[in-house]
């Protein structure tokens, strides 16, 4: 009898995933039924992840844009007056609300011969984790440098490539400051319009913009560092020496500067980015949360021209809090939660470095964030 199922779902189905007796990293759903008149009858089961934006932009194609979805499970199955279980085996899901985009789970039972279905929301909780930590403040902390001594610190080769693209920006700003005030006098809009005036200001301001950029960007050019093996992936448990994860150069003397490794998650989601004269369109987008610090000391001694593996300290570090305090690496389509993790090399005087290493692209082992062994077949 198909009527109890659908007029009253709340008070005839119910739907939840808990774990598997005796199975470490195994999950089961249960699916039961209160109404004793339900007949016999074939049904599929399907339980399906949903990220989304938590507020959603854009008229056309909301859907697509705002939201991914992904079946965890289907299958078809005979629904009884008994409770059904069904093996998940080892699911890799979990519920999270943070400040951008929210990820559930629900499932739907769709009778096979009627097509008459019903949707219901399941939990998945994960235990033991939480998104407060002060991500940006760790991610991107205030850079209290010597602008002046950091510039008079970097090499004459550096100095006179940064003199040359700042003189060759601010050479095309003056030209299309004088270009752009003799269109505004031959405009048919009349000079004074606010359109011509945009983009007066707009052509010779935008050089200017790249100059500041260039020149931010060009203090960071005492050091050339990066991750000695940018495709290593971390694991719980593995023993991970300092010098081992950086190579590279360092043109001034760092000694007394700090090292640090700090980690945290990212949310991943989509965001509709507004253009002035262009089409909109939907760019990636990822928001910080849940920082950590993994390892922090002091450089001895780092003099100008080393190479920088050679002079670190002859440290361990140690990735445990990384795993114990971060969520589980998971993406649906453009959206889901990543494991960030960077090395900064802090100076009171000079730019601060940062060596990031993003998630996506890197295979994390899920159980190693949960406290489980990875299933053999999965991992």
């Amino acid at each position: 009898m198909l009527g109890p199922l659908m007029n009253s779902p709340e008070q005839t189905v119910k739907a939840e995933v808990l774990p598997k007796q005796g199975a470490a990293s195994g999950f089961v759903l249960i699916v039961s039924k209160t109404d004793a008149q339900f007949d016999e009858v074939r049904a599929r089961v399907t339980l399906t992840a949903i990220a989304q934006r938590k507020k959603w932009e854009g008229i056309r194609a909301r859907e697509k844009n705002n939201s991914a979805r992904s079946i965890l499970f289907s299958q078809e199955v005979l629904l009884t007056d008994r409770d059904l279980e069904l093996d998940l085996g080892a699911l890799r899901a979990y519920d999270f609300t943070g400040s951008v985009m929210k990820m559930t789970h629900e499932v739907l039972v769709e009778l096979v011969d009627s097509g008459e279905s019903l949707t219901l929301p399941v939990a998945l909780p994960i235990p033991g984790k939480d998104r407060f930590g002060m991500a940006r403040a760790l991610i991107y902390p205030y850079d209290d440098m010597d602008l002046l001594r950091n510039f008079q610190a970097l090499s004459s080769k550096a100095k006179l490539k940064i003199g040359m693209i700042q003189l060759g920006l601010l050479s095309a700003s003056v030209f299309l400051f004088v270009v752009g005030a003799g269109m505004m006098d031959s405009s048919k809009a009349g000079p004074g319009s606010p359109e011509v005036v945009f983009f007066w200001m707009a052509l010779w301001i935008t050089p200017l913009v790249f100059m500041v950029r260039q020149f931010w960007g060009s203090l960071k050019n005492y050091a050339s560092v990066k991750r000695k093996n940018p495709f290593q992936v971390i694991r719980k448990g593995g023993t991970y020496e300092l010098r081992s994860l950086l190579k590279g150069q360092v043109d001034l003397d760092l000694s007394g500067a700090t090292i640090k490794v700090v980690c945290c998650n990212m949310e991943r989601y989509k965001y509709l980015e507004y253009r002035h004269n262009a089409p909109d369109r939907w760019v990636r987008g990822y928001e910080p949360f849940n920082g950590h610090t993994v390892y922090e000391a002091k450089i001895k001694d780092m003099p100008a021209g080393a190479d920088i593996d050679k002079y670190l300290p002859h440290d361990l570090v140690d990735f445990s809090i990384m795993f114990e305090k971060l969520y589980p690496q998971l993406m649906i389509g453009s959206y889901g939660i990543t494991v960030y993790w960077e090395i900064q090399i802090i100076h009171p005087e000079l730019r601060d470095l940062e060596i990031p290493v993003f998630g996506r692209g890197k295979d994390y082992v899920y159980e190693d964030f949960i406290g489980l062994e990875p299933d053999a077949e999965a991992a």
